[in-house]
Formats: C-alpha cells, sequence, structure tokens
C-alpha cells in the first residue's frame, strides 16, 4: 500500500503525492532530490529531499518540508538553507493522553503540518503508536519534539480548514479519538505549541458481526460541509449505510445515516472492493473499485 495521498508516478525519474492540506501536487526529482509543488492557491514551493523519500509534505509557509525516508524515521529540511533535522518515531515516552504500551515499535502513518501563530510551524506525526507533535522553526534553527498522545492506531483523516485530526484507534481502527489542532492561540506564548483540544471518543458500529472488517483510510472522511461543523463520514460496509457524523467541540453524534443505492452485484461485492469516501462542493461521494470496474455514488447530508 502506497502512502496515503500519492497520486502516483510521472516520468521513471519522478514521483508526486498530492497534499489534501494544501490542494497542490509535490513532485520529487528522484535523480536530483529536487522537490517543488504544482496547483494549489499559494506560491510554488520548491526544495530538496532525499532521493528515497517515500512521501514529502511541505510546511504550510514552505519554509520546511518533511520527507519520510523509513518506516519510522522522517528528515525535515529548511528549505532556505542546508540545514536539517532526524526525525526517528518513537515508541514510547511522556504523554498527556496515554493508553497502555504496546511492546511494537512506531510505524509513521500519516504527516501533517499545522501552524498556531508565530514564526513556527507544527509538524504532527502520525505513527502506529498515535501521535508525536514537533515544532518547527527554521528561522531559529529548531526541531524539536513537545508532547505525545499515545494509542494504539490503525490509520487517521485530517481536515485542514478546521484542524479537525481524527485518530482511528483499537485493533479495528474503530474506537475514533478526535483532536482539534489549536490555532492562533492569544492566551499563551506563541513560541510554545499548544495541546490539542480532545473530542469524547466514539465507536463506528462495525463489532456486531463475527467477520469484523477493519476500518481503513478510504472507508470514512472528515469534512466541513455547507459551512457548518465538521463532519466525520463513513462507509459500513455490511449495512451499505453511510453514517455521518456531527463533530462539536467536545463530542460528537450520529446525525444521519444514508442507505446506499444497492444493486444485487453492489451488495455482494462492497465488503472486498476497494473504497474511498470523499467530499466535495459539500457532497459526499462514496468511490470504490472491484474487478477492474470503478463507481461511485453521491449524497446530499441535507437532503
Amino acid at each position: 500500500a502506497f502512502p496515503a495521498g500519492r497520486v502516483g508516478e510521472g516520468p521513471p525519474s519522478q514521483e508526486a503525492w498530492y497534499d489534501e492540506a494544501q490542494a497542490h501536487v509535490v513532485v520529487v526529482d528522484r535523480s536530483t532530490g529536487e522537490c517543488r509543488t504544482y496547483g494549489g492557491k499559494g506560491a510554488r514551493m520548491r526544495g530538496r529531499v532525499p532521493k528515497t523519500a517515500r512521501l514529502a509534505k511541505f510546511s504550510l509557509d514552505g519554509s520546511a518540508v518533511a520527507a519520510q525516508v523509513g518506516e519510522a524515521s522522517v528528515v525535515v529540511l529548511d528549505t532556505a538553507s542546508t540545514q536539517s533535522w532526524r526525525v526517528e518515531a518513537k515508541s514510547g515516552g511522556s504523554s498527556i493522553f496515554e493508553a497502555p504500551r504496546q511492546a511494537s515499535s512506531a510505524r509513521i502513518v500519516g504527516l501533517v503540518w499545522s501552524e498556531h501563530g508565530g514564526a513556527s510551524q507544527d509538524l504532527v506525526l502520525v505513527t502506529s503508536r498515535g501521535v508525536e507533535m514537533y515544532k518547527v522553526a527554521t528561522s531559529r534553527s529548531q526541531c524539536r519534539h513537545v508532547r505525545s498522545l499515545q494509542y494504539s492506531t490503525r490509520t487517521y483523516w485530517f481536515e485542514c480548514r478546521s484542524r479537525l485530526l481524527a485518530l482511528g484507534t483499537g485493533p479495528l481502527g474503530a474506537e475514533i479519538r478526535g483532536y482539534w489542532l489549536r490555532t492562533q492561540v492569544s492566551d499563551m506564548p506563541k513560541f510554545e505549541l499548544p495541546p490539542p483540544e480532545k473530542i469524547q471518543k466514539f465507536e463506528l458500529p462495525v463489532a456486531d458481526y463475527v467477520d469484523r472488517l477493519p476500518v481503513d483510510a478510504g472507508d470514512a472522511c472528515v469534512a466541513v460541509l455547507y459551512g457548518r461543523d465538521a463532519s466525520f463520514a463513513f462507509c459500513h460496509k455490511r449495512e451499505l449505510r453511510v453514517l455521518v457524523y456531527a463533530v462539536g467541540k467536545d463530542k460528537a453524534a450520529l446525525r444521519k445515516s444514508i442507505k446506499l443505492l444497492a444493486s444485487p452485484r453492489l451488495a455482494a461485492g462492497l465488503c472486498e472492493a476497494d473504497v474511498a469516501l470523499r467530499a466535495d462542493d459539500n457532497l459526499l461521494q462514496l468511490w470504490w473499485w472491484r474487478d477492474g470496474e470503478s463507481h461511485v455514488q453521491i449524497f446530499d447530508v441535507d437532503a
């Protein structure tokens, strides 16, 4: 499986990923390590990363680029100089929200950039053991680990406008733990990285079946629909439904259950299909692929 956001390969010497947070494509030249962006609303960003990078994402201000170079390794590079920092995913350590530890080492699941004001950028490393938060300030030659949230994590989702980070935790990834990444904090110095605001855990109804299906990244999405609060949508393959949860400041509640238009072919094959649930123009789109065929259903949650 490719890292989330990968859009495929260009010419033989290039590889590209789509960064949803900034709506641009990041392209790496394998022969030189040169990295640049295409598309998006902001200025084009460029830098240089290791030629073996598995995933690359620029900070929101373009001052740094984070490149995953191994199962548990990330290199953060200053785009305006040669300084860089190597970050290894931690297998333990202090945390503000801690669950029982596991013996296995951490594996990187994804990278998220955020910011909370000031001259620094916030790098959020999602790993199989939770979340690690780093403060990156290239102007002060600093890349510092600030805090960790430790949970056994299968996958994650991030909505960039609301800064909602949702972790799929537990053996099946069905225990959803949400966090608001704070921004423009006025009640503490900007050189401090504020703790995220925690949302009460909620569970997706996948444990009611003997052959329980794990929750993968494509099975759900987080989105802001019609300018309201953020929503968490989940495709329940067994029941052929899309469940939409309204996510408030401190808890989530089921808002709507949408029945899929289920042909016998869909009902028989959805559990084995590759699924991608997305939001665009205030509509939910459910895509699935099986046996070389693609299908889509589009939903308006207000209909």
